[in-house]
């Protein structure tokens, strides 16, 4: 586990017996019965509008809660000081200023993967008790049964907007930046696939989060943030590269990251001049933020996050606090960054708002968790990533989503083909068939001379 958010490790209590806190420690073989039971038919049927979110980060563990509804246990503050360890998953759709809210959930699992793997049980004092027993009772009495072994079968395949539209824009934004001070904007688009046969949706997260579970937590190189609604049967999740802000304490570290290129093109995208120039922009303008926030700031030097389907450029900024500013102060303030909105900001949204392409469900937003301990808060952190490399799992669709971003010297085809393998992290998590990915990046032969 990143020594950054190393935190104690629970006392053993047992299954049977609970702390003071409420806390208890169960076996890592206990996981898979977990995995059922959190999205399976008894919870379900008491809780119909249920909400499970989890969050991972590279290096770290795996948290997942229990919501009665999508809003149970929504904060949009907390105070100042606590006497007690508190647990929230944080998150906000995408907005300008962000909009966070918090959420407590009833029931929490730390999955902690450091020298020995444990599994941290919590209910919070707002948990309904019958909602725990009932918990409690399926964990410990609820047969196995066999996961559904039915892949997702891709039928139809729609582009929104089609790669024409997508051309005009990319045009009609390089036009406004010849005429205006817009120096970027970011652009998406999202291919929607129709599925043959309705998928099950929560037989999707469990093997999402098996398959993050069964990575090494050295090994995992993006953050995966879902959440499954019980309200309308949907699953969003995001396995995103991009890390708004870590903080423990009064010390926080962020990045910029933008410009990108296929993998083993690293060295050729560290001398390349559009995408260093859209990486000076993100961390100038995030400089420029934390400036008034920090009573010291570092900018350390460019280098390359690579992950198995691209290569990005990423400037670490790292800063202290100044008194009486929090970290969800600071992410309010920094998100959304020109990474995932464009620069300047007004003329960034003022011109998606004309496009009409504002980002949609969570994608573009953020996702993460805010632990807090101790009487002076000395002990709190925050991990917001922002969530990008999305899909929204549906009944019968799937929704992928990637974005890029537009300078003056952009090319539409290059976008286009840039969207689409941002999408290939889902794909791959979905186990979809290998020739989606190069269907959806690539362009319709009619326009390929466009």
């Amino acid at each position: 586990m990143d020594s950054f958010f190393q935190s104690p490790e629970p006392e053993p209590t047992g299954i049977s017996g609970a702390n003071s806190t409420g806390d208890m420690e169960l076996s890592p073989e206990a996981l898979p019965r977990i995995m059922r039971i959190l999205p399976g038919e008894s919870l379900r049927k008491s809780f119909p509008k249920r909400t499970i979110r989890a969050f991972s980060a590279p290096g770290d563990g795996l948290f997942l809660g229990f919501f009665r509804s999508r809003d149970s246990g929504r904060k949009e503050n907390v105070s100042a000081v606590t006497d007690s360890r508190e647990f929230y998953f944080a998150e906000a759709p995408f907005s300008c200023p962000a909009d966070i809210s918090l959420f407590r959930p009833d029931i929490l699992l730390e999955i902690s993967e450091s020298s020995a793997a444990s599994v941290n049980l919590s209910f919070s004092p707002e948990c309904p008790g019958h909602l725990r027993e009932e918990f409690l009772k399926a964990l410990r009495e609820e047969p196995e049964f066999p996961e559904s072994g039915n892949p997702l079968r891709s039928g139809s395949l729609l582009m929104t907007p089609d790669y024409p539209t997508f051309r005009d824009i990319v045009f009609r934004a390089r036009d406004n930046m010849r005429n205006t001070d817009l120096r970027k904007i970011v652009i998406s688009r999202k291919a929607e696939i129709i599925l043959q046969e309705p998928a099950d949706v929560s037989g999707i997260f469990r093997k999402l989060l098996t398959k993050q579970l069964r990575k090494p937590p050295v090994s995992r190189e993006s953050y995966f943030y879902s959440m499954l609604s019980g309200q309308d049967d949907s699953l969003f999740f995001s396995l995103t590269p991009e890390t708004l802000i870590k903080a423990a304490g009064r010390e926080i570290r962020t990045e910029a990251l933008a410009g990108s290129c296929p993998p083993g093109r690293g060295q050729e995208l560290l001398r390349d001049g559009k995408n260093l120039l859209e990486n000076s922009i993100v961390a100038k303008e995030i400089e420029a933020e934390l400036r008034e926030c920090t009573v010291s700031l570092r900018t350390e030097s460019l280098t390359l996050k690579r992950l198995g389907y691209i290569e990005h450029l990423k400037t670490p900024i790292s800063g202290i606090l100044r008194e009486g500013i929090s970290p969800l102060d600071v992410s309010r303030r920094l998100h959304p960054t020109p990474a995932v909105l464009g620069f300047p900001r007004e003329e960034a949204l003022r011109f998606l708002s004309e496009e009409g392409i504002f980002p949609e469900s969570l994608y573009g937003g953020l996702g993460g968790v805010l632990k807090r301990d101790g009487p002076d808060n000395s002990g709190d952190s925050l991990n917001l990533a922002v969530l990008l490399r999305p899909a929204l799992a549906e009944s019968r669709r799937i929704t992928l989503y990637g974005g890029a971003g537009i300078l003056p010297e952009s090319l539409p085809e290059s976008e286009w083909r840039e969207t689409g393998i941002k999408m290939q992290a889902a794909l791959n998590a979905l186990d979809l068939p290998k020739d989606l990915p190069e269907r959806i990046a690539a362009l319709p032969s009619v326009f390929s001379a466009c």
